[in-house]
Formats: C-alpha cells, sequence, structure tokens
C-alpha cells in the first residue's frame, strides 16, 4: 500500500493547512480518505479507537475481543481513529485535550456538539478549566499549582479545533459504512462517549443495516442502562467483561437474529489462560501511516497486557475512594506459563519492547512464580506494573532484575491515619522506604498523594507537611489530587456511611450531555458535602500545595534530583552526603562501618543518644514507632546492611546507635 509522504500529516497540523474557519481544507479530507481508503479492509465486523484515547499505547480491549472473534472464525479489523484526529489537530494539541485536567472534560466536550446538538464545547464551556470541586462554597483553585502551570489550550484556542469535530465525524463514518460491515462498536473508557456517538449515528445513518454497539469501563453496570436511554441511534451498550458476549451477538448479526435487549450483560472470565493473546499489528501500522511524522519513534511506544483481573486486596478491603473495577472485584490470575508464551509472542512479533501491565494489583504469587523465569527467558523487556505500596527492599530488586521498570504502588498518603481511613493496608514509614528502594534501585515510581477525605483531620496534613521537605532527594509525587467520590467504590456504595451528603455528578456531565439525560445513571465521577478537617484548614493544604509544588521543581525534568542525601562506600569507609535545602550547606561526613548502618536501616525505634540525633540532624524520622533512615545507597549496599542487621537480631546483637554520635556532632 502507498503511505502519505512523511511530510503529509506534518503539514496537516500548521495552521496554514486549515481553512479560515477552522473546518477540513481540500488536503485534509484527500489525507483522510486516501488513509482511510488504504486502511480499512473487508470483514465482518470494525472495532473504533475513538479519540481521544491516548497515542502512547493499543486499546488491549479491542484486540482482546478482535483475536476472540478470530477464534470463532470472524474477521474483525480494529480502526485507530484517534490518530486520524491527531494528525488533523497536530500531537501537542491532540494530546493537551487528552490530558487535559479530569473534570474539565475538554475531549468531551470537543465532540458535544456533533454528538448531542448542545452549544459548541457544552454548556458554560467557559468555565471548563475551573477546578470541580467546591469547599465551603468556594472552588479551591488557589490549590492546584500543577493545574494552573499545566501548558492547556484556551477555550478559545479549543473552540477554533472544535470545528473539526462534525467533518472528521463524517468522513470517517461514511468511510466506513461504506465497507457494509455487519457490525461497528467503540470503546469508550475515559473521555470518549460524546466521539463514539457522533461517529456511531453517522455510519447508522449512513448505513442503517450495520449494527452499532457502545463498551467499555464508561458503560459498565448502571451507567450502560443511562446510556441505553439518551436519543441515539446505537443498537446494543456491553456492560462489564464481554470476550463470550461479543462474539456471540455478532454470530446472531452475522445470522439475521438481533436480541431483544440493548444492554448485554458481560460474563466474568474465570479461566484468563483460555483468552487468546492480543495481536497489535493494525496499531503499529496505523500509527505509522496516520503519524510519519511522529516525534515518538515506535520503538517508544508501549504494548498492553493483562496478568491478572480483579483486585486481591480490594477482595477482602475494598480501599474507600476506589472505583476502578466495577463488578469485576473477583481476583484472577494468568498461570505464568502462559504470561511468558504470550509476551514473547508479542515482542518478537512488535517493535517495541515495552509493556504496560493493565493489572489494578500484581499477582503477589508472581514473585517467586513469574519473576525469575522473566529474568531468565525474557531478559531486555521494560515492564510497568502496578503495585501495593508495602515491598521490601529485595521484592523491588527482584522487580527491577526481571525487567519491570516502572510500579506505580498506591502510596496516596504519606500519613498512617490518612492511610487507615482509606483502607490501604500499608502504613507511612512503608510508603517512605519504598520511595528510598525504588531511587536506589533506579525503578521508576509514580505515585500521587490524596486529601479531601470524608472524616479526615488537620493533623494527618500538618504531619505530611512537616515531612516533605525532608525528602526532596526521594521521587516526588505527580500531584496533590483532592479525591474524586467515583462510581462502585465503598464512598458511592455507602455514602450515608461515611458521612457523605448530596451525591451529585461532577457539574461538567451537565454541561456536555443533552438536558434529557439521567445524568446520575450514566456519571462516574461525583461531588458530595461532608466534614472534612482538609476542607476546614485550606491554609494547611496551601502550604502543602506549595511544599509538593517545591519538591518536584527540585526534580526538574530529569531523572534525578538537585539535592541528595546518600551513603556511599569509599575504600573501606563509608561517606555521607547531604546537599538537602533544608541543611543550608552541603555536608559531606566520613562513618564507620556501624555508623552507616544506623544511617540506613529501618528498627523499631528506641531513644538513644545516636537515634535521636539522627531524628535531630533530619537524616531519620520516627514514623509508625519506627526508625526510618532517609539517605539512599545503592542497592547492593543497602541489601548487604538490611542481611547484617536481620542477622544480628537473630543474634540478639544489635548495632550500637551510640557509635553515631560522634560524627553528628
Amino acid at each position: 500500500m502507498r503511505r502519505p509522504s512523511r511530510g503529509t500529516s506534518r503539514a496537516l497540523a500548521r495552521p496554514s493547512g486549515r481553512r479560515r474557519d477552522g473546518g477540513l481544507g481540500r488536503r485534509q479530507k484527500e489525507f483522510l480518505t486516501q488513509v482511510l481508503g488504504e486502511t480499512l479492509c473487508e470483514g465482518d465486523a470494525i472495532l473504533i479507537v475513538p479519540p481521544f484515547a491516548t497515542l502512547r499505547y493499543p486499546s488491549l480491549a479491542l484486540h482482546l475481543l478482535q483475536a476472540c472473534c478470530r477464534e470463532a472464525g470472524f474477521r474483525v479489523h480494529v480502526l485507530y481513529a484517534n490518530f486520524l484526529l491527531a494528525a488533523l489537530l497536530g500531537e501537542d494539541d491532540y494530546t493537551r485535550i487528552c490530558e487535559a485536567p479530569m473534570g474539565s472534560f475538554a475531549a468531551e466536550r470537543f465532540f458535544a456538539r456533533t454528538a448531542f446538538g448542545v452549544p459548541r464545547l457544552g454548556r458554560q464551556a467557559k468555565r471548563m478549566f475551573e477546578p470541580p470541586w467546591e469547599i465551603a462554597g468556594e472552588q479551591q483553585g488557589a490549590f492546584e499549582p500543577e493545574a494552573a502551570e499545566a501548558k492547556l489550550l484556551t477555550p478559545a484556542k479549543l473552540r477554533r479545533l472544535e470545528a473539526y469535530a462534525a467533518p472528521f465525524a463524517d468522513l470517517v463514518a461514511r468511510a466506513i459504512a461504506e465497507r457494509n460491515y455487519a457490525l461497528a462498536g467503540c470503546t469508550t473508557i475515559f473521555e470518549q462517549t460524546a466521539a463514539s456517538v457522533a461517529i456511531l449515528n453517522r455510519v447508522k445513518r449512513w448505513n442503517p443495516q450495520t449494527v452499532a454497539v457502545l463498551g467499555g469501563a464508561n458503560c459498565e453496570g448502571e451507567m450502560a442502562h443511562g446510556l441505553a436511554a439518551l436519543d441515539t441511534r446505537i443498537d446494543y451498550f456491553f456492560s462489564g467483561e464481554s470476550e463470550l458476549t461479543f462474539p456471540a451477538l455478532l454470530a446472531a448479526v452475522v445470522a439475521g437474529k438481533r436480541p431483544g435487549d440493548r444492554v448485554i450483560e458481560g460474563q466474568l472470565c474465570r479461566d484468563l489462560d483460555r483468552l487468546p493473546p492480543p495481536d497489535y499489528k493494525e496499531f503499529f501500522q496505523q500509527r505509522e501511516r496516520f503519524l510519519p511524522a511522529s516525534a515518538k519513534p515506535l520503538a517508544e511506544t508501549e504494548m498492553l497486557y493483562e496478568t491478572s483481573r480483579g483486585c486481591w486486596w480490594g477482595e477482602k478491603h475494598h480501599c474507600t475512594f476506589c472505583g476502578l473495577n466495577g463488578g469485576g472485584m473477583a481476583f484472577r490470575r494468568k498461570s505464568p506459563d502462559r504470561v511468558i508464551r504470550d509476551l514473547r509472542l508479542l515482542s518478537l512479533a512488535h517493535p517495541t519492547r515495552k509493556i504496560s501491565m493493565t493489572d489494578n494489583i500484581m499477582p503477589h504469587g508472581y514473585f517467586k512464580s513469574l519473576l525469575p523465569h522473566l529474568a531468565r527467558e525474557l531478559p531486555g523487556l521494560s515492564i510497568f506494573y502496578e503495585q501495593k505500596a508495602n515491598l521490601s527492599l529485595a521484592q523491588v530488586i527482584e522487580l527491577r532484575d526481571a525487567g519491570v521498570r516502572s510500579i506505580q504502588p498506591g502510596i496516596e498518603a504519606l500519613s498512617t491515619p490518612l492511610l487507615a481511613w482509606m483502607r490501604k493496608g500499608v502504613r507511612a514509614r512503608q510508603n517512605v522506604a519504598l520511595l528510598r528502594y525504588a531511587r536506589a534501585t533506579g525503578v521508576e515510581i509514580s505515585w500521587n498523594l490524596l486529601w479531601g477525605f470524608p472524616g479526615d483531620t488537620v493533623e494527618a496534613y500538618e504531619a505530611t507537611l512537616r515531612l516533605v521537605p525532608l525528602l526532596h532527594h526521594l521521587p516526588p509525587p505527580t500531584a496533590l489530587w483532592h479525591i474524586s467520590l467515583d462510581r462502585f467504590s465503598p464512598y458511592f456504595a455507602d455514602p450515608e456511611g461515611f458521612g457523605v451528603r448530596s451525591l451529585r455528578p461532577l457539574p461538567g456531565y451537565f454541561d456536555f450531555l443533552p438536558k434529557a439525560a439521567d445524568v446520575f445513571r450514566i456519571a462516574y465521577h461525583f461531588v458530595g458535602e461532608y466534614r472534612s478537617g482538609a476542607h476546614d484548614h485550606l491554609d494547611v493544604l496551601a502550604k502543602l500545595w506549595r511544599a509538593v509544588s517545591r519538591w518536584r521543581r527540585s526534580w526538574g525534568n530529569g531523572s534525578k534530583p538537585s539535592e541528595e542525601l546518600r551513603i556511599c562506600e569509599d575504600d573501606g569507609s563509608y561517606v555521607l552526603r547531604d546537599t538537602r535545602q533544608i541543611r543550608r550547606g552541603r555536608v559531606r561526613r566520613t562513618l564507620s562501618r556501624d555508623e552507616a548502618a544506623l544511617l540506613l536501616v529501618p528498627r523499631p525505634y528506641g531513644p538513644g543518644p545516636g537515634t535521636e540525633r539522627a531524628v535531630a540532624e533530619r537524616l531519620a524520622v520516627v514514623l509508625d514507632g519506627w526508625f526510618v533512615p532517609l539517605a539512599v545507597a545503592e542497592a547492593d549496599l543497602l541489601a548487604e546492611f538490611a542481611a547484617q542487621a536481620t542477622q544480628e537480631r537473630a543474634t540478639a546483637s544489635p548495632i550500637s546507635a551510640g557509635a553515631v554520635l560522634n560524627v553528628l556532632a
């Protein structure tokens, strides 16, 4: 197939390539028509990844359904319509819309007029980037420096770009309709509902015989019924896991037999090993064809894979704010042999070695069963995994050696009382320890701080505020976010039990959905009224926002901080180097082995001149009754001292805390 030249899609994003009214010009229409003609193939069904899905990785859900249908004897193709729109808008503007703050609904607003006939960019468009939370009748925008500093598109520019929405949906839908697929479907996960409705409505307009379906996380449970009640041309809505129900519907449609119920309830897949592996060939082909001038090479993209579903922690202790699992909380995992086989197939068949696991939490048994095999059999992979935060140093080293280069642990707070309110099952000392272990091993760590919980106290945030300036040498949080009361979370399921009153959807939903919509049934994010120590002491939160911003700025844009607290081995002795701003001057000291051990190994706190002086010098803190060192070192050195401490505890010969007194004096 002939591809557009490398300069074609780059020029499409230039102002000179656009019409003055912001609509599609001749070159853009020719580009869309050409690449759609090259891409769409004959088949039984087409599954569409609509805008504003991320450009970084493919849709695991759609390629999994594609593979299941292939096993059933059907030809199903996947179209990345998000790539097409990114080619028209330019990747930078597309990504800014895709990553706009939660609650702005910028991506939904972009297609709201085209899908639902509401005013351009929805009602209250000028206020879209205002924070959705109201505290004591006032919005807390002053406490979100990250949002203020982000490179957001202005409503005026977004309004100009919105002129692309209708002609884009027209051209994509017409090309699909002309292929006479028996079925066309979209997935809506984050903010893709309006785009899906816009495209599918037009497919039905030009080819009424094509069955239109919608699925994805935004169709889970009651949300599917809320969407089905809208005035759209969509025939069926899939709720929950659909590996069994989707091929069954396609078989019925091809046979000319359509079920009566518009909402098709999913069935939990109990044996994940029976699922076929996804084939991402179309993702890479279309990314290269639609975005040939992309600044991100194919090797830097990521492939999605799942090794488990549900949450083994949530089955026992559902975190109060978490609504990720919907009706699929039951934990299921793949066998290590199946994971190895699938990952080998994916890495050989596609041009990237980056694997992003979609698991809500890595199966704990994989430390013994899977990770050792990954290290031996599939070296060179770069894997992302979500984790529980109570990892030991040995486990973080195992992750690194197995190719897990990046993790997202559920840290969420540096206060044990806050963590207890969340039901996280970890303590603050464990979260701080994990930050140290990640820095020592070189494992990238992504995490957030949350605030504004029902029933919280200001003391928890004050304690966090005292701790943050000591941690500038450790990886900072992505941001400090106010919690959302999400559907499927305990806060949503039992608001009265948590003291939450007046539960209602985020106001932005009412802006982009039609007036007749039952917004409460469609929405995923909610707000409510409740007592919160954070809400009562916004001055403390303002200080914490500023402290977190300083922490983030100390890391700049790189992977190393401008401040350091580290102990290095130097020819049989040990050197402490402390360049944190809180010390107001660089510190370099030589330590004995016992002194280094005291400042590197956590232990239950016992008052003494050494431990007290270490805390006073802010080289350690006392959390949860433990002496928690803050310095980092090479992973091998940390592991060596940890093994020594374990042996000494077993022989009741503790390290002398008094030995550190002289060096700290």
